[in-house]
């Protein structure tokens, strides 16, 4: 059964590491706000901050190159209109060759989110792969395929992606960072409101009982 080609997404294109991470400090530092003493019963501050980023989603991006592996062939129908090698159809009508695809599925661990952040340093020309779950998928369309040119072609994406992660992820050390132990701070503050708070509700209680 034949398919029509698929097209992949486009990565790293949408807000930029900077606005997430500004929307993600005043996250942060709303939750900070609002912790609570049954939050710092069996925590430690640096604990506190851990689970406070682990529940927002700041985990660097990392590809599992050891467990991917490739599906397919799958028979497609491939638009050809803009490949030279083929006869234009002029009339703007998509120009449909028998072909098949390939797709490399790779594993990767972290942040899915972070895939869309267009990061401080980048290229002109942006990724391209799919993400399903927790893998990328990578598509390539021949419709004279050999392994050798879609082995290279497969190799050329992923390197593209790994490229970009690296920005995307030195943007995410750079920027937690310096806002890590300002935080460790804002915790420690918290902790000492509330024991203050607590120490205010004590005495209110020793004093009705004078």
């Amino acid at each position: 059964m034949f398919k029509m080609g698929a097209a992949m997404d486009q990565l790293f294109s949408r807000a930029t590491t900077s606005e997430f991470f500004y929307r993600l400090k005043q996250k942060l530092d709303a939750a900070i706000t609002g912790l609570e003493p049954h939050d710092f019963s069996a925590s430690s501050d640096e604990q506190i901050l851990t689970d406070l980023l682990l529940r927002h989603g700041v985990q660097a991006v990392t590809l599992h190159r050891d467990q991917e592996h490739i599906d397919g062939p799958v028979q497609v129908q491939i638009d050809v209109s803009r490949n030279f090698n083929y006869v234009p159809t002029f009339d703007g009508r998509p120009s449909l060759v028998s072909g098949v695809r390939f797709t490399l599925i790779v594993p990767f661990s972290g942040s899915a989110h972070l895939l869309d952040l267009r990061p401080s340093t980048f290229t002109a020309n942006f990724p391209q792969a799919t993400i399903a779950g927790k893998t990328l998928q990578f598509v390539v369309e021949e419709a004279q395929p050999d392994a050798t040119s879609i082995q290279q072609r497969f190799k050329g994406l992923v390197a593209s992606v790994e490229q970009w992660l690296g920005y995307v992820n030195a943007d995410v050390i750079n920027e937690m960072a310096g806002w890590h132990q300002e935080a460790v701070v804002r915790i420690a503050t918290q902790r000492a409101r509330l024991s203050t708070y607590d120490q205010v509700g004590d005495d209110l209680r020793r004093g009705l009982r004078a």
